[in-house]
């Protein structure tokens, strides 16, 4: 299967084409803990906009990154998720689905052996300071 590190990002790339104009298409995916069964999140291309927008036929190269240092190590699933807003899925079935696994060589928490809880492991910027 396909490997991925802690601490590096992961890039997403969705080749899609168009035969017609399309109001409302959002391209995204849900990523899965295969261990827990849980959707860590939901994202999708259009997440940042204000309005509903019209995209034109033609061929695209949509891109995403899940970064680094946010997944813990373990067994993972990204569930392809397009449709028209409102209207039908297009792709959104449990078989359209990319499997993979994180390990942790070089990553956050790399020096203990221990298993982290929760379902992510984010790089948090912490400050010891000694008190006089």
């Amino acid at each position: 299967g396909v490997s991925f590190f802690t601490n590096k990002k992961i890039s997403l790339i969705f080749d899609i084409k168009l035969l017609r104009d399309v109001l409302g298409l959002r391209i995204g995916f849900d990523l899965i803990n295969l261990n827990s069964g849980v959707i860590i999140f939901r994202s999708f291309h259009d997440d940042s906009e204000s309005e509903i927008k019209l995209i034109k036929a033609g061929n695209y190269c949509v891109q995403s990154k899940i970064p680094a240092d946010i997944l813990k190590p373990g067994a993972y699933a990204i569930k392809i998720a397009i449709g028209i807003h409102n209207v039908r899925w297009i792709i959104f079935k449990d078989e359209v689905s990319y499997v993979f696994n994180i390990y942790n060589v070089d990553g956050l928490n790399k020096a203990f052996t221990d298993t982290r809880t929760g379902e992510i492991m984010p790089f948090l910027t912490w400050d010891l300071n000694k008190e006089s």
